[in-house]
């Protein structure tokens, strides 16, 4: 059996070429096989892309043993499979070469302030009264007190009178008396007393209209569908089960093949999660172009599953994350803040190809073992959970220091927010062993 890299796939024989192991319905042999292939990758530090191709022909190859499986229960047949040898470690895997960095654009020069237009000299004001009146002039040498004249101001007489006090307007509505003419039936005596129809009587109009409106309506309408009416014949969905809303079939299988990849069909989500498959199509309705709002649900609860999955999943999470935050710093705009503050708003941020293949296998596995299923209890982790080797650590990866790293793990809208995190995570994946799913979790 020849072995085969990762980059060079074959149709014919992927994902059991990946592996490097022959088709088996065998579950324990492709997770020893992807063991070994994991501890190669880890050997020759590869780039999260090979990791990415690596986890997403384990997953193509556990979902094809289960086909083998059920297909082998129906017909009563056990298939005779080789025995399958996962191979030693190889040690001189050529790694990928890194790719060059794209050349950073040269700023453009700020262009130079227009100079201000100089005032013309003779229209500048002089001292000495160019521009001062006559009746200015004259009115500087206070002739006026120096010659004793003086304007007598006009008095004003106040009359003299008492404002009658009225009794009334000190009693509660409840105690004033209520005219002949405004009383209405003793039926209606309350509504009446406060609400006289001479005064509120457009709003006795409104309220007659509705109240006609309100018992002549009914009949037979054709009411809009609800979200759980199925989107079409083309799915195959189980009768029992949840129905999506009216939605075009592509619409739905074009966001399944975005967000978990090409391998897990719309059928596979709604058995496997009909909760999360009914919040995701809720979101779809409001958005079948690009899918942003169901992207950034499913991030959020990528993020959520942490405490609760097994540890080489939750380190395949925070490798994820990395790569979120990464993107989103060499991003322009405020794209730090949706990652940090877990909102991702409109599916931010855009990933490039081979980390968003890392993202759709990262939630096609957490949906095969069940992760998005978990219902979170008792308190999220916090800071105070990490250990202080993380933050030394940190700091040395960063331009600040352990007080100024913590101050910005504490505020969303500190400038250091993206960068602080981005240290812890990359300290905490260097130390795989030392690193638990609390401590992973509380970032």
């Amino acid at each position: 059996m020849g072995t085969k890299s990762l980059s060079g796939r074959d149709p014919s024989d992927w994902p059991w070429s990946a592996l490097e192991i022959w088709e088996t319905s065998d579950k324990a042999a492709i997770h020893a096989a992807y063991a070994i292939k994991r501890a190669e990758l880890d050997a020759q530090s590869m780039r999260i892309s090979a990791f990415a191709e690596l986890t997403e022909a384990r997953e193509k190859a556990l979902f094809l043993a289960s086909q083998m499986l059920r297909g082998q229960s129906r017909s009563g047949v056990t298939r005779n499979e080789p025995v399958v040898d996962a191979g030693p470690v190889k040690d001189n895997v050529p790694a990928e070469p890194e790719p060059e960095p794209e050349p950073v654009p040269e700023p453009e020069p700020e262009p130079e302030p227009e100079p201000e237009p100089e005032l013309d000299a003779a229209r500048q004001w002089e001292p000495g009264g160019r521009y001062t009146t006559t009746q200015e002039i004259v009115d500087s040498f206070n002739l006026d007190d120096q010659l004793g004249i003086t304007t007598p101001e006009p008095e004003f007489a106040y009359p003299d009178y008492e404002e009658p006090v009225d009794d009334s307007r000190y009693k509660p509505w409840t105690d004033q008396p209520v005219a002949e003419e405004d009383r209405q039936s003793d039926n209606i005596v309350a509504i009446a007393e406060r609400y006289h129809v001479r005064k509120y009587w457009i709003w006795w109009v409104f309220a007659f209209v509705a109240m006609t409106s309100y018992c002549s309506s009914g009949g037979d309408h054709d009411y809009p569908a609800s979200s759980t009416q199925a989107i079409g014949q083309s799915v195959s969905a189980p009768s029992a089960g949840l129905q999506p809303p009216r939605l075009a079939p592509a619409d739905a299988d074009g966001m399944v093949t975005a967000l978990f990849g090409s391998s897990i069909t719309y059928a596979d989500l709604l058995n496997a999660d009909p909760d999360l498959t009914r919040e995701l199509l809720a979101r779809l309705e409001s958005d079948t172009d690009d899918f942003g709002d169901a992207r950034s649900y499913l991030r959020s609860r990528i993020l959520l599953a942490r405490r609760f999955v097994e540890r080489d999943q939750a380190l395949a999470i925070a490798e994820l994350h990395l790569a979120w935050l990464l993107t989103a710093q060499a991003s322009e705009g405020d794209l730090c803040r949706e990652v940090t503050s877990e909102l991702f708003f409109e599916g931010a941020p855009q990933m490039r190809g081979d980390w968003n293949a890392f993202e759709q296998s990262v939630a096609g596995q957490l949906l095969n073992s069940g992760g998005f299923q978990i219902t979170p209890g008792g308190n999220a982790p916090r800071f105070g959970d990490i250990p202080d080797w993380v933050f030394s650590e940190a700091a040395g990866k960063s331009r600040m220091n352990i007080n100024r790293l913590r101050t910005a793990l504490r505020s969303y809208s500190h400038p250091d927010r993206c960068e602080a995190e981005i240290a812890m995570i990359e300290t905490m994946l260097a130390r795989p062993d030392e690193t638990t799913n609390q401590m992973l979790a509380a970032i």
